[in-house]
Order: C-alpha cells, then structure tokens, then sequence
C-alpha cells in the first residue's frame, strides 16, 4: 500500500482540523482501504484533540469511503426518500448515520466523489465545545459538523464540499441539564 493518497488524505483534512498525523496515517494504515469490491471501510476509535482559547475541537476520522464504487452507494428513487426519514436528524442520535446517509442522499457530492482523481474519500466528524456564561446562566455549546476530504479536487468542487458540511451542521445546547438539539441549514 503506497503512502502517497494517504498523505493527500491527511492534507484534505487539513482545511478543516489540525489532526495528530502519525496517529492518523497508522489508523488509515492498520484499517487499510475499502477493497475494490467494497464501498466503504469503517476506521478503528480515534480522537484528535485541540484547543484554541475557551473553544475545544475534536476531530474523529470515521471512514473511508471508495470513490471508484461511488455509483453503487448512491440512495435513489424510493430507497433516498424512506432513508431520509429513518436517518431524520430529530430522531437519530449517531451523527455518523446521519451525515453518511446525506451524504449518499446528495447527488451532487458523490458526483464528484465519482469525478475526483483521487479512489478515495476520508468522512470524519468534527465537534467543536464551547462553553460561555457563569453560575446558572451557563450554557455548552456543542456543534458537529462533518469533514468530507476528497483529495484533487477542483476549487469550484471544493466549495460544494464546504456548502454541503455547513448545510449539514448539529448544534447542540445544554442549559443547566436541559439539552436541545438543532440543525442549522
């Protein structure tokens, strides 16, 4: 296995989250690529953590997906609309289903999943903690956004790509043991 589309992985993260890149090419190493045959390889437990200032950021490499079988992950026809309501934000609690199956909802990204010169795609999710206020009025925020890192793509492509991680956003409040959850368009 050549290390050359593992690093360009790693560097398609890097627009988003600032990753611990020995511990991230040795996941992507021992969990290997999704086989030719196979649309997606999930990745073992991992966790990379930064702060910057009262904001912590945590990033979680989840899977890769195989752009070259692309076509055949792609929800259509009756398959997208009843996949859209069992995978509905109000009812599903893993944000790994939810932002996969939008993923394989939206036509125009796993287009250019198909069209990227790279065979593969790394999915992770950022959650980004923020705490704010004092004593009773305190509140934690928690926002969970995917990262979709497909490596060689064009600019144009690469906005369409940031569009749909901001379309697909989780907000998460908590008020003094009360939690609401939103997802912000």
């Amino acid at each position: 296995m050549s290390q050359d589309f593992i690093n360009d992985l790693i560097n398609s993260v890097n627009r988003v989250a600032r990753p611990d890149v020995r511990q991230l090419k040795e996941i992507l190493i021992l969990c290997g690529m999704p086989a030719e045959t196979k649309n997606i390889r999930y990745l073992s437990f991992n966790h990379h953590i930064g702060i910057q200032g009262d904001r912590t950021h945590i990033f979680s490499a989840v899977a890769v997906l195989n752009n070259r079988r692309i076509s055949h992950f792609r929800l259509k026809g009756n398959r997208k609309k009843i996949s859209r309501i069992i995978f509905n934000k109000k009812w599903t609690f893993n944000p790994l289903d939810f932002f996969l199956n939008r993923l394989r909802c939206d036509s125009g990204m796993t287009d250019i999943m198909a069209a990227s010169v790279s065979d593969y795609t790394l999915l992770g999710i950022l959650k980004q903690e923020n705490i704010s206020g004092k004593g009773y009025y305190r509140h934690k925020y928690v926002e969970t956004n995917p990262v979709v890192a497909i490596p060689g793509i064009s600019d144009w492509d690469l906005k369409r790509v940031i569009d749909f991680e901001k379309a697909n956003h989780i907000r998460k409040v908590t008020l003094k043991n009360f939690t609401i959850y939103r997802q912000t368009s």
